[in-house]
C-alpha cells in the first residue's frame, strides 16, 4: 500500500530523491576539474619561470657610490697622533705672529713664568 508521498510501505527511502549516479558523476567531474586546474597552474608556472630573466642592474646600482665629505678615517689613531704632535710642536715653539706689530707666540709654560715675574700688564684703556 502506498502512502501520500507515493512510496510503498517499508521501502525505507524516497524514490524521488537525487540519483546516486548523478551525484557520483558530479563529484568525479568536480575532482577532475580541480586536478586539471592544478596541473595547468603547475605547468604554466614552470613555463613562465623559464621566460623570466634576471633584470640587469641599473647604472645607479653598478656605479660605486662615494659618500659625501667627511670620509671615514682609515687610521684614526695615527691621525690623532699626528694632530697631537703638531699641536705639541706649536705649543712648545716660538715664532712671530705679526713681526711688524711685535706679536709672537711662545710656549705656555714660559708665558706663565713671565706673567708671574712681571705681573699682569696694565690696560691702555680707561678701565679700572
Amino acid at each position: 500500500m502506498a502512502d501520500e508521498t507515493g512510496n510503498e510501505a517499508g521501502q525505507g527511502f524516497e524514490s524521488g530523491d537525487v540519483a546516486p549516479r548523478a551525484v557520483g558523476l558530479w563529484a568525479y567531474g568536480l575532482f577532475a576539474i580541480a586536478v586539471a586546474m592544478a596541473a595547468g597552474v603547475y605547468f604554466l608556472w614552470g613555463g613562465l619561470q623559464a621566460l623570466v630573466r634576471e633584470p640587469r642592474p641599473s647604472p645607479v646600482e653598478v656605479a660605486p657610490m662615494i659618500p659625501p665629505e667627511p670620509h671615514l678615517q682609515p687610521s684614526p689613531s695615527a691621525d690623532l697622533a699626528r694632530l697631537l704632535s703638531r699641536d705639541r710642536r706649536r705649543l712648545n715653539s716660538t715664532a712671530w705672529v705679526d713681526r711688524s706689530g711685535g706679536v709672537a707666540h711662545i710656549p705656555v709654560d714660559r708665558a706663565m713664568r713671565m706673567l708671574a715675574d712681571r705681573g699682569w700688564p696694565k690696560s691702555k684703556g680707561g678701565g679700572q
